[in-house]
């Protein structure tokens, strides 16, 4: 039985959230309504806007209106929303129309030259949480065009995704060499498919539907005997994080395609027994597997990622997992600090060397959001509510 308190906990980190500035909530300001990277505990400034942050921010927002029926949320995520579109490539611009600015780098007073692909895809996933809540009409342009662009630019024959492109002097091209676990055709960007999927519920287009099933079909290459997928095709290294992202994908496939999905079950269940096992007693993740033998980076982002997806199954014989990986999360929340920055967040990773373990001393901002969003969801589920896919985002 879990001993920490999950409406204690999530006081803390939603107050952080709304509090803190890791929201841009200076009106006026270029980067209005934009979600940052991450800050320094030590120097107190935050390095960067972060669009991919942004729409995973959306999608928390709303979570949070949904289930507190405070307007505070569904403004901030708006605001968001209204970032995302402005810093979104338009038709006008050459090759790139529909991608999104990867964020603002304040120190350097402009906006970076790199785009993702992988961010593309979360930001149309946020946009379209937005419309399905409040069906503001404006979206449905961006989420066309952000969707157009990974359906008939971004992805390869094979359903796998160009990772980068940069846009300088009016030319934008595609970058592929980058770290090694966000290179192209990478297990990550399986996830892609939730945005895709969305904007075929939005557009009707069903090149976006395909393109998903697309996306899908290639990452089953990528998965172990054991159930672990990948980083790339020739690597025997597991991202944890990257192996959640795909597993989310799965789930919420299946969950939306019904039948047409039913071919990714196994791989599925297969990802689950994976995680099962290999988590640690504690509750929690190395970043990386095959796990190194004297130094560990233990992760806040897989182990919340891990719970969301387990509570997602609705399933009773995965509750001990799900409580395991909540129990260990409640232990890295900062609570005492005096510092606004920090104060209510989560921390990001632990390094571990032998028996030592300190924290990170940065604070980066979707860790917290995955793991608010796992609390909200253990919350749901103390009150019987039954997910599926449709949860996740």
């Amino acid at each position: 039985m879990y001993q920490w308190n999950p409406d204690r906990i999530l006081a803390a980190s939603v107050s952080w959230l709304k509090h803190s500035g890791i929201i841009n909530r200076e009106v006026g300001s270029r980067t209005f309504g934009a979600f940052h990277y991450g800050c320094s505990l030590l120097r107190k400034n935050y390095f960067q806007t972060y669009s991919e942050i942004t729409g995973y921010g959306i999608s928390l927002l709303l979570r949070l209106y949904r289930q507190k029926a405070d307007t505070v949320f569904l403004n901030l995520a708006i605001n968001a929303a209204k970032h995302l579109v402005e810093v979104q490539l338009k038709d006008s611009d050459s090759g790139g129309a529909g991608a999104f600015a990867h964020g603002y780098l304040y120190q350097d007073k402009h906006y970076s030259s790199d785009y993702f692909s992988f961010d593309t895809g979360i930001c149309l996933s946020g946009l379209a949480d937005l419309y399905f809540d409040t069906e503001w009409a404006p979206l449905v342009e961006p989420i066309d065009r952000a969707a157009t662009w990974l359906a008939t630019a971004a992805q390869y024959e094979d359903g796998s995704f160009r990772a980068r492109y940069e846009k300088r002097d009016g030319d934008f091209k595609p970058l592929p060499e980058f770290a090694d676990w966000f290179n192209d055709s990478c297990g990550l960007h399986a996830k892609c498919s939730l945005g895709l999927i969305k904007a075929w519920e939005i557009t009707a287009k069903p090149e976006f539907k395909a393109a998903a099933l697309k996306s899908m079909d290639w990452v089953l290459s990528l998965q172990t005997e054991e159930g672990a997928f990948t980083l790339h095709k020739g690597s025997d290294d597991v991202y944890t994080h990257a192996h959640c992202y795909v597993l989310e994908a799965l789930l919420f496939t299946i969950s939306t395609l019904g039948s047409e999905a039913e071919k990714y079950k196994t791989a599925a269940q297969k990802a689950v027994d994976w995680l099962i096992g290999t988590m640690n007693p504690d509750g929690s993740f190395y970043r990386y597997y095959p796990a190194r033998r004297f130094f560990h980076e233990v992760v806040t982002d897989a182990t919340s990622q891990t719970a969301r997806l387990l509570l997602s199954l609705s399933d009773d014989a995965l509750n001990k997992y799900s409580e395991k990986a909540l129990t260990y999360l409640a232990e890295q929340q900062w609570r005492h600090l005096a510092s606004v920055h920090a104060r209510g967040c989560f921390t990001s990773k632990r390094y571990k060397i032998n028996k030592l373990s300190v924290p990170a001393l940065k604070i980066m901002s979707w860790p917290t959001i995955f793991t608010i969003h796992a609390f909200l969801m253990f919350k749901m589920r103390l009150k019987n509510v039954k997910f599926g896919g449709r949860e996740l985002f």
